[in-house]
């Protein structure tokens, strides 16, 4: 490949041109093009911070970052955008992955030596608990197998040739291996694969687990994904009373927004927003050693929105043809997916997503989390008990099918 220096690249074997962002990732021409213009619009503002970067950093290390904390200028920094160059360490330290790295009994090549060790059922005294731990493990395999390719394949750090797909496969085999709880759950792979981009293989393995247990709720890569189904219900919740004209289009569309933001939460708005966008709000919630800031960017993102999805909900109701429901639920939900690709303006959407009605707290969150919860509870509940009357159903059923044919047999050689 040919570059010609401005993010065009010429592909010799395909005999065309790519353009990749900032971080390396191939994207069309107008999405690099609004990324440029967006950095060149931001550039003087850029170059400033950088500079206090450098001069906090000065005054405290970053190895002295978690204890400072508290420090208003470093969160004003922090909201401001950590500079790429020391994202990495930053990330680290703030969210106390640095600090677990250095507590902790076993290291990051221990761990891969365990989850790649031959496993001997024998070796335990409970030897069925043991069988179920070997079998999960070896799903475990399986599935991260399964996603390490189908990772940021437009980008050529994880493409077959890249290192990344062997340092994906290493990390997420080490952590399967460190939380058997969680074993693996799809959206770690998108989790790992960013952390690459900005450190070593051995403190993206420490990132993600302090993301996992310390960041996100605990059961977010559960194999149930509880805690998951359960956030998405409270930013169900939140949209209805915050934006309610956003739920009118919503609920007149038949739109399950679940479907659509299932995602946001599983990979913390990769593959939803820009990268730059995405590592911004992830400066603040590791800062912040919250996922709070998740459903506030959610509730900016849709108000944002909001005029758009007017407009198409209107330009629908005039429509003669507005009766045919699909194709509504296409519009707004396909506008509702594409448009947080293009959303490079930061600043506008934490202006939203912070203040006003968007504005969330972590008490209002709980409360919510609280009511959800024993509703999720119940609708698990009730499906449980649903499978279980379906499940004695079939049992009874085959035990009379099975009665009814002895009957039958007897009553054949009866007759004989």
């Amino acid at each position: 490949m040919k570059s010609d220096g401005n993010n065009k690249i010429y592909d010799e074997k395909e005999d065309v041109a790519v353009y990749k962002d900032m971080y390396g990732f191939i994207r069309d021409e107008s999405y690099i093009k609004k990324e440029q213009n967006e950095r060149q619009q931001k550039f003087y503002f850029t170059s400033k911070r950088d500079q206090s970067w450098v001069k906090f950093l000065q005054k405290v290390p970053i190895n002295k970052i978690l204890k400072n904390r508290k420090d208003k200028q470093l969160k004003k920094l922090v909201y401001q955008g950590i500079p790429v160059a020391f994202r990495g360490p930053i990330w680290s330290a703030l969210s106390g992955a640095t600090k677990m790295k250095e507590n902790s009994k076993k290291t990051y090549d221990m761990y891969y030596k365990d989850a790649t060790a031959d496993e001997d059922v024998n070796n335990d005294d409970d030897a069925n608990n043991n069988k179920k731990t070997i079998e999960k493990h070896e799903q475990s395999k399986m599935d991260i197998e399964k996603d390490i390719f189908r990772t940021f394949p437009d980008h050529s750090m994880f493409d077959m040739n890249g290192e990344g797909p062997n340092q994906l496969r290493r990390i997420l085999l080490a952590y399967s291996r460190s939380n058997s709880k969680i074993g693996y759950c799809q959206g770690l792979n998108y989790l790992t694969a960013t952390f690459l981009l900005f450190m070593s293989e051995e403190d993206s393995f420490w990132l993600l687990n302090s993301m996992c247990e310390s960041i996100l709720p605990l059961n977010y890569y559960t194999p149930k994904l509880l805690d998951l189904h359960l956030d998405v219900r409270v930013l169900l919740r939140l949209v209805q009373a915050k934006l309610p004209k956003v739920q009118m289009i919503l609920e007149e569309n038949r739109i399950d927004l679940r479907l659509i933001t299932m995602e946001w939460f599983l990979c913390s708005f990769l593959n939803t927003l820009p990268m730059e966008t995405t590592a911004r709000i992830w400066d603040v919630m590791l800062y912040e050693g919250s996922s709070i800031i998740i459903f506030r960017i959610a509730l900016g993102i849709f108000k944002i929105l909001e005029p758009q999805l007017e407009k198409i909900y209107i330009s629908n109701d005039k429509n003669e043809d507005s009766h045919d429901n699909n194709n509504n639920v296409l519009n707004v939900s396909q506008y509702i997916k594409n448009s947080g690709k293009m959303q490079f303006n930061v600043e506008e959407l934490f202006k939203i997503a912070l203040n006003g009605k968007c504005k969330v707290t972590e008490k209002e969150i709980e409360k919510l989390r609280k009511t959800c919860r024993v509703e999720l509870q119940k609708e698990i509940d009730d499906i449980d008990n649903r499978r279980k009357k379906y499940e004695e159903y079939i049992k009874n059923k085959s035990s009379i099918n099975e009665e009814n044919e002895k009957k039958k047999k007897k009553n054949e050689e009866d007759g004989k």
